[in-house]
């Protein structure tokens, strides 16, 4: 679930955010005082296309580091993983005007297309179990070489869709700090487990810090033209 403000909504409808569009396309409204929001999707067109952020969404997969064996690195790994695919495989598909925002489908979509195999589809579904298992905070899921599989995967979509020359972050319509708020994720839950990080009391020193990082509010957090 995200949250967002009307304000905050409709900066994302400003930049063209694909987030938007799911919520057109898919949502179902509950109360709307004023119909602003009704307004804002009804004049809301997504952008036409999203290359730059695709290529961007891939470059950071290929950034991140590789399993170090770790249960809960690896598994907050493959939680990024699976949303950094998400977003490309979304992004890839709008730019040819498919808006398709589940995550089954877009597996399919993007092993059909791109002729990748049975293998790749295995391996990219299994990126949202273990992104469910990270969390829900489960405590016995296997990981072993199942995200670094993800990324050599990741990695050949980058090559077969063009080298990756556009990027929306280098021509400053967006930001590279989703991926930065998640490596300091990634880097606290390979020091504390994510168990132990949700209990903090109020006055630990982490508190604040842990809690900006899992907190859904205004996600996805500083990085208004990215999907979720």
């Amino acid at each position: 679930m995200s949250a967002f403000d009307r304000s905050a909504f409709g900066r994302l409808a400003e930049v063209g955010s694909l987030f938007v569009q799911h919520v057109k396309q898919d949502g179902r409204i509950i109360r709307d005082d004023g119909s602003q929001l009704c307004q804002t999707l009804a004049a809301f067109s997504p952008k036409p296309d999203y290359l730059g952020e695709r290529d961007d969404a891939l470059r950071q997969i290929a950034a991140l580091p590789c399993e170090n064996g770790s249960y809960w690195h690896d598994l907050c790994l493959a939680d990024i993983v699976y949303v950094l695919f998400r977003n490309a495989a979304i992004l890839h598909l709008a730019s040819s005007g498919h808006y398709c925002f589940s995550y089954e489908e877009l597996v399919l979509r993007s092993v059909d297309i791109l002729q990748l195999g049975s293998g790749a589809q295995e391996a990219l579904t299994s990126l949202r179990i273990l992104k469910h298992a990270y969390r829900s905070r489960h405590m016995s899921v296997e990981v072993a070489g199942q995200v670094d599989q993800a990324r050599d995967i990741a990695a050949e979509i980058g090559r077969r869709v063009g080298g990756l020359h556009a990027s929306a972050v280098a021509m400053g319509a967006t930001t590279d700090d989703y991926l930065h708020l998640r490596l300091r994720e990634l880097e606290l839950a390979s020091t504390i487990t994510p168990p132990v990080l949700d209990q903090l009391p109020l006055d630990h020193p982490l508190y604040s810090t842990w809690r900006s990082m899992i907190c859904t509010a205004g996600y996805p957090k500083n990085q208004v033209s990215r999907l979720h």
